[in-house]
């Protein structure tokens, strides 16, 4: 219970409280600032190809249906957030921690004046 801790004490979770938040935002920061740009492109692929003939008539629907799912591909890559956006709203939530923190220790303090 916080209100059994002394005035020092508090301050010092508070600012391990706060050194914690801090590293897990740098840690996750650097994670995604080292990430590939487009992780789903990352495979090598080998192609073969064959002169069209009646048999391999299919060969046109495939290429159809691969340039479908590259434009799929494009388009999914294109909207998925940017690191920067990810370490903001990051930053975001760690504020609306800390004030919430911030307002426990408060109401604890506003709670043991009134008992005293």
């Amino acid at each position: 219970m916080l209100w059994r801790y002394t005035r020092h004490e508090m301050k010092v979770l508070l600012i391990a409280t706060l050194c914690v938040s801090t590293g897990c935002a740098f840690v996750a920061s650097r994670a995604l600032r080292n990430a590939p740009d487009n992780l789903t492109a990352n495979t090598v692929g080998v192609f073969a190809g064959v002169a069209p003939n009646a048999v391999n008539m299919r060969m046109d629907e495939l290429d159809a249906r691969e340039r479908v799912l590259t434009a799929r591909e494009a388009a999914l890559t294109t909207t998925a957030p940017t690191p920067e956006r990810a370490i903001l709203a990051e930053i975001a939530a760690g504020i609306v921690l800390l004030g919430l923190i911030l307002l426990n220790f408060y109401l604890d303090h506003k709670r043991r004046v009134r008992v005293a």
